[in-house]
């Protein structure tokens, strides 16, 4: 073997070892080895699988909606089913407290208060209700909330009064798609004279 021939030889074998050393690095840095792009366990490139998952949350539904934004109605579902009030809501049955709104059932029995959706809501989209009330007093009776989105009852729930302070949470689906817009109430009927506050009511994608 000539000098020339040896010295080709080393050239190509150079080489050789840098073309491997760049396929290793790429694959230990997330690629494939042939343009260093991240790859998922299926082969796709994972800058792609994260643009999917940015276009589908542009959908998402993610809103409150403020206590202090509900103000009594006469067209709560259920007063035509309760009959008259116990107590007409006058203007101390309903009163902002920072940002939750206190409903005092000694001036307001039942309670209706309605907001609008402020966003479309598709079905399966999550409420997640705040609500509060001080030690219920009144033996023998008990008190009953309820929700509705539109025309349908997403949570109901009653309380054997008396009762001690107690603050509830509930997460409840809407089954339904509603329209930005439609009301938003709650209802609470109440034993006795207690006091109840609404503290917070979100809207949230699954």
């Amino acid at each position: 073997m000539t000098a020339a021939s040896a010295a080709r030889g080393l050239a190509a074998a150079a080489l050789a070892r840098v073309v491997l050393a760049g396929g290793v690095l790429g694959a230990a840095c997330g690629g494939d080895g042939r343009d260093g792009a991240a790859v998922d366990e299926d082969g796709g490139d994972i800058a792609d699988d994260v643009d999917d998952e940015e276009d589908a949350r542009v959908g998402a539904v993610a809103a409150s909606i403020a206590p202090t934004s509900f103000v009594h109605t006469d067209a709560g579902p259920l007063r035509a089913l309760e009959g008259p009030p116990v107590a007409p809501c006058g203007p101390g049955g309903l009163l902002p407290e920072g940002d939750a709104l206190e409903v005092r059932t000694a001036w307001c029995d039942p309670a209706d208060v309605s907001a609008p959706l402020p966003v479309d809501v598709p079905a399966d989209t999550l409420v997640d209700v705040t609500l509060v009330h001080n030690a219920l007093v009144a033996d023998g009776g008990h008190a009953h909330f309820a929700l509705f989105v539109g025309d349908e009852p997403v949570w109901d729930h009653q309380t054997a009064i008396p009762a001690p302070a107690t603050f509830l949470s509930p997460r409840v689906v809407v089954q339904q798609a509603h329209a930005a817009g439609e009301p938003v109430v709650l209802h609470v009927h109440n034993h006795g004279s207690n006091t109840y506050k609404l503290v917070g009511l979100r809207l949230s994608s699954p």
